[in-house]
């Protein structure tokens, strides 16, 4: 079981490859980037039926695990993570069911980058607001003085829906950090005297990719972050906009989320 589920993640990291690759030879002025919102379809089949008949509501989290597979290989995200060895480290994850998800079915998935949380020691990370505010994010000195941006996770949110798009089925809020090689130039400085072999990344120069910097990647996940409050019907606090804690930036994604995703009538 667990050789067929590797199996089918390599299955999807090579469809979303070679679909980048067939999108840029198309059209080689294209720019796709992590940041931009992806569509991917899983087929469901007889392994995640349930005694019920019904899709296991466990396997709901491997069809969003296949969707960032083919994620990561379509926006040119996986060659920079298996440079620095990275592994994604779940913080949480938050599953919103809506109903219960018919089997032998295509199912359309949707994947987006809400936004970056700081990892600085205080907890506390006013560049990483979301919301009307200027994407500079917080540094600290490196090993090699420059300056290193402190966001060490990352905020994405999931959706299946029919293959149509015309039902809703559930939902994840996901929140891991990257962690990988601590040699690698993306590698969150340290402020002890002992580093070990691995260490957190820097999720936005992870996700800096195909030309764009940090300070952009940032910014195209505020613009996220607005669609999706725009999207939900949330009106966004004030004080998160004026720099609260990280954490009160995230419990108001997820009530956004939450109160608003049965809501949603469509996955634009």
């Amino acid at each position: 079981m667990l050789f067929f589920h590797l199996f089918r993640s390599l299955g999807y990291l090579l469809y979303g490859v070679c679909q980048r690759w067939r999108a840029l030879r198309a059209n080689p002025q294209n720019i796709i980037t992590p940041l931009d919102k992806h569509y991917t379809y899983v087929y469901a089949g007889l392994r995640m039926v349930d005694i019920l008949g019904h899709v296991n509501n466990s396997k709901y989290l491997e069809i969003c695990e296949l969707a960032r597979w083919h994620f990561g290989g379509y926006s040119g995200l996986f060659p920079v993570l298996l440079k620095a060895r990275v592994n994604f480290v779940a913080a949480s994850v938050v599953m919103q069911f809506v109903r219960e998800m018919p089997p032998f079915r295509r199912y359309l998935v949707t994947t987006e980058v809400l936004r970056f949380e700081g990892a600085n020691d205080s907890g506390t990370n006013t560049s990483s607001n979301i919301i009307n505010t200027t994407p500079s994010a917080e540094t600290s000195k490196g090993s090699d003085g420059n300056d290193t941006p402190r966001d060490g996770r990352v905020v994405l949110v999931q959706e299946i829906w029919s293959a149509d798009g015309k039902k809703l089925y559930a939902g994840v809020l996901f929140r891991a950090a990257l962690v990988g090689d601590a040699n690698s130039p993306i590698a969150l400085p340290s402020t002890g005297e002992r580093r070990g072999r691995s260490a957190p990344l820097c999720c936005s120069s992870a996700f800096a990719v195909n030309g764009t910097t940090t300070t952009e990647v940032k910014a195209m996940a505020a613009k996220n972050t607005e669609r999706f409050y725009a999207r939900m019907g949330f009106n966004a606090s004030k004080d998160i906009a004026e720099g609260k804690d990280w954490i009160d930036g995230t419990r108001q994604i997820e009530r956004a989320w939450r109160s608003g995703l049965r809501n949603v009538k469509s996955p634009q």
